[in-house]
């Protein structure tokens, strides 16, 4: 077997293998999120402070209760504890989705979705470290472990540009219908055009 066959053998592991294609479709919507909420604050009508405000609104809960989500993760079935949080991180998201296209999000309700996002991945993070031992064999954690890594580096920048793309797929018909009505009131204007 070659050496990079040999890389790829933990993911022969069925169990392992579900929850790292699992992982990696999760990391690419979280860095698609986190690209896209600066816009979506900026959308309506937020400043550069409302964004650090959003983004610190998931970061500080995380990161102040981490300990207590990995004491939880210790405690509890892992694959429950991951489950549950991304049912509820799906709900956030629709909720966040459903205010924002219905105009009628705040930026504090955006604070408050990221508020109980960022607990609640701070219950995820330590299930998922923990869950890994338990789904690959001792001979293969390393391995598994390097696979990890790197699916964290490509779903982050797959997510950050897909995130990038799609920010400006929806801003390019708002530019376009901004440059046709400028256009069409220099027009209107007399000496213009």
């Amino acid at each position: 077997m070659s050496g990079f066959a040999d890389s790829l053998a933990a993911l022969r592991e069925p169990e392992f293998r579900k929850l790292f294609l699992g992982q990696a479709a999760s990391v690419v919507g979280s860095m698609l999120t986190i690209v896209a909420l600066p816009f979506a604050v900026l959308g309506i009508g937020g400043s550069a402070t409302d964004i650090g405000v959003v983004e610190a609104a998931y970061f500080l809960p995380m990161v102040l209760m981490v300990a207590v989500g990995g004491v939880w993760a210790d405690r509890l079935d892992r694959r429950k504890v991951m489950l549950a949080v991304d049912l509820v991180r799906t709900a956030l998201q629709s909720i966040a989705a459903g205010l924002l296209l219905a105009g009628l999000a705040e930026v504090w309700m955006l604070v408050a979705l990221q508020v109980v996002a960022g607990v609640g991945d701070a219950f995820f993070r330590p299930a998922y470290t923990g869950l890994v031992p338990q789904v690959v064999s001792a001979a293969r954690l390393q391995q598994a472990n390097a696979l990890q890594g790197l699916v964290q580096s490509g779903s982050i920048t797959l997510g950050a540009a897909t995130g990038g793309l799609l920010v400006a797929a929806m801003a390019r018909p708002a530019s376009s219908r901004t440059f046709a009505s400028a256009g069409a009131s220099s027009r209107a204007t007399p000496g213009c055009g």
